[in-house]
């Protein structure tokens, strides 16, 4: 087994082994959100941010109650459930992750199930939107990342869209981990952890030739709004139409 494909398993392991007991005495978007890892002290979102971003997107694809969004490894939910607080949309989505799965069933009115996001979750219906937030910088290689990108263009709607978000950009690998190692507890530790847990990191021009030849078209970058997220200066987001 290749080391990128150790990795990957790896982080199974990681994501399908936590132990999350939500705060009640929390909100529960705090809580989702932490739960779906933003709480290592390196590339933490708060609430406020998040709250933020997901506004943004929902009026950048004029989201409204009938719209029907779909996210690949949507984890606890959090994404699409702040979503929903905005537009009133109809979500579902899956995730490899039973415990973060069940947080979701248990807590959000969606549809959510466990799936690897290169298996066939073809849907009973086509969708609108299909998103993904930092969950492609898991991925073991682009041979994966294709073969989720083919599927996502097989449920989308004709005229619908995908949205790519928070990608590690290739170009800014470096700074990237220079930053974290400042923030772990020691530079040490986070060599260590991530020697085992790595990240895939995206050409942005690899990534678009990938999309059109799938068939994807009005390919379009956008930023972050929320400057706070440090992450966000070395990632990118991007969108295009079936």
């Amino acid at each position: 087994m290749s080391k990128k494909s150790n990795s990957f398993q790896n982080w199974k392991k990681v994501w399908n082994s936590r132990t999350i007991e939500l705060n009640t005495r929390s909100q529960l978007l705090d809580e989702l959100i932490k739960a779906n890892g933003f709480d290592t002290g390196v590339g933490d979102y708060s609430t406020e941010d998040w709250q933020i971003f997901t506004a943004f997107l929902a009026k950048k694809f004029s989201l409204n109650n009938n719209s029907k969004v779909f996210e690949i490894g949507c984890g606890s939910g959090a994404f699409l459930y702040s979503l929903k607080q905005h537009s009133g949309c109809k979500i579902s989505g899956v995730d490899y992750s039973q415990p973060l799965i069940k947080i979701a069933q248990e807590n959000i009115d969606g549809d959510f199930k466990v799936c690897d996001a290169k298996d066939n979750w073809r849907l009973k219906a086509k969708v609108d939107y299909i998103i993904s937030h930092s969950v492609f910088n898991y991925f073991p290689d682009m041979e994966y990342v294709a073969k989720v990108l083919e599927n996502t263009f097989l449920n989308l709607k004709k005229g619908g869209f995908i949205a790519l978000l928070d990608l590690n950009n290739l170009e800014k690998e470096r700074e990237y981990h220079d930053l974290r190692k400042k923030l772990y507890v020691t530079p040490e530790k986070y060599e260590e952890k991530y020697e085992l847990h790595s990240h895939l990191f995206f050409s942005i021009d690899s990534l678009v030739s990938t999309l059109e030849e799938i068939g994807f078209k009005n390919i379009k970058l956008f930023e972050n709004p929320c400057k706070n997220y440090l992450n966000s200066q070395f990632r990118f987001n991007l969108m295009a139409k079936k």
